[in-house]
C-alpha cells in the first residue's frame, strides 16, 4: 500500500495558502536541471504552448489552480506538485524531429521516472524512499489516463496500476496536464480522464490498491491475460520459502507450489 509518511514531507516551493503562488525565481535558481526544458521544442499539435519549460508552467499553474489539489493534506499536494514539476524532465534527451517534421519524445516517462528518483535522492534532507517511489510512480503512469482505452485490457491495467500508486493521484496529473495545453483535442482528452476515473472506482482501485481475496489470487489474476479479479483461486501451495535479499533485515515469503 501507498503509506503516506508521518511527519508530512513537503517539497521545496510547494504553494501553499493563502496565494496558492509558485516562486519560478527561486525554482530556476534551485534546480539546473530545469535549464535543458527551455528551448526544447514539442509537437505543436498537441503542445501548441510552447516548448517543455512553458508546458512545465503551465500545468503547475493548472495544479495548484484545482480545488480538488488544494483540498488535499499538505503532503498529498507536495508529491503531485513534485511530480508536475519534474513529469518532463526527461523529455529532452529524448526529444526527435521525425520525417516529416513531427516531433516525438517516446520513452521519456520511463526514464522521466528514474531521472526523478535521482533529483529526489540528491535533497538535503534526503527524501524518503517511498516518496520518492510514490513521485516517480505518478510520472511514469501519468498518462495512463489518457491512454487506458488503448489498451489491450484496460481493465488489468488500471488494477496493476493500482498496486504501485493511487490511481486519483494519476488523474490529479493528467487534467492539469490537459489544461495546461495548447490543443484541439483538450475536450476529448478530459472527458477521457473522466471516464478513467469512473473506471477505476467500478473496479475498487480509484483512491486505494485493488484488493484480492487472497494473494494467491493476485498472483494468479495477474498471470492471466483475461482473469477475473473477483474469482478466489485455488491455493495449490504446501509449504513457506523465505528468501533473503541483499538487504539487511528483508525478506520475502513465498507460497511452493505442489508440483514443487
Amino acid at each position: 500500500m501507498n503509506t503516506l509518511l508521518s511527519p508530512p514531507w513537503t517539497f521545496p516551493f510547494c504553494p501553499d495558502a493563502p496565494n496558492w503562488s509558485i516562486d519560478w525565481e527561486g525554482i530556476q535558481t534551485s534546480f539546473e536541471w530545469i535549464d535543458n526544458l527551455k528551448g526544447c521544442q514539442q509537437d505543436p499539435i498537441y503542445h501548441a504552448e510552447g516548448d517543455v519549460f512553458i508546458h512545465t508552467k503551465t500545468i503547475c499553474e493548472a495544479s495548484i489552480s484545482s480545488q480538488n489539489w488544494r483540498q488535499l493534506s499538505l503532503q498529498e499536494r507536495s508529491l503531485l506538485f513534485a511530480a508536475a514539476l519534474l513529469h518532463d524532465a526527461a523529455k529532452p534527451a529524448f526529444t526527435e524531429i521525425e520525417a516529416g517534421g513531427r516531433i516525438s519524445a517516446k520513452g521519456h516517462a520511463r526514464q522521466g521516472a528514474r531521472m526523478v528518483r535521482e533529483i529526489l535522492s540528491q535533497f538535503d534532507p534526503p527524501v524518503e524512499f517511498s516518496i520518492r517511489k510514490t513521485v516517480c510512480a505518478i510520472v511514469q503512469f501519468g498518462s495512463l489516463p489518457i491512454w487506458l482505452l488503448d489498451k489491450p485490457n484496460p481493465q488489468q491495467s488500471v488494477i496493476k496500476v493500482s498496486q504501485v500508486v493511487r490511481c486519483d493521484f494519476l488523474a490529479l496529473l493528467a487534467e492539469p496536464d490537459v489544461r495546461g495545453r495548447h490543443c484541439t483535442d483538450k475536450q476529448q482528452l478530459i472527458e477521457k480522464i473522466e471516464l478513467f476515473g469512473e473506471f477505476c472506482q467500478e473496479n475498487n482501485c480509484w483512491d486505494s490498491p485493488r484488493q484480492f481475496s487472497s494473494e494467491q489470487s493476485r498472483f494468479i489474476y495477474f498471470r492471466k491475460e483475461n482473469g477475473n479479479p473477483d474469482c478466489e483461486a485455488f491455493d495449490g501451495t504446501r509449504c513457506e520459502v523465505i528468501l533473503m535479499s541483499g538487504l539487511p533485515g528483508i525478506s520475502i515469503h513465498v507460497g511452493c507450489p505442489k508440483s514443487v
